[in-house]
């Protein structure tokens, strides 16, 4: 379980960083053209595939936090099962 949820959330911050970086951004070179058409199009921006890109991006991290919360709470409960081979004597130890 820990590890299937360990791989969901390494796929999500990988897939995370993806729509992240394939956000389109506002340029510099926007703001310099002052003319109507441009500050029309940079506060009405109706392009559908950015849209999509950012309510993609919004889900996943939301999913990326509630992995963390899944996982922070597997990993305490995790931790209290560890075993470890004693070499002294050769025996399972509980932690």
């Amino acid at each position: 379980m820990y590890q299937f949820m360990f791989f969901l959330f390494m796929l999500t911050s990988f897939f995370l960083i993806i729509f992240i970086m394939l956000q389109e951004g506002t340029s510099i070179d926007k703001s310099y053209d002052l003319n109507s058409s441009s500050i029309f199009n940079i506060f009405n921006n109706n392009c559908n595939t950015n849209q999509f890109i950012v309510k993609i991006t919004v889900f996943l991290s939301i999913i990326f936090f509630i992995l963390n919360i899944v996982l922070s709470n597997l990993s305490i409960k995790h931790k209290n099962n560890i075993m470890y081979l004693n070499k002294d004597t050769n025996h399972i130890v509980h932690i």
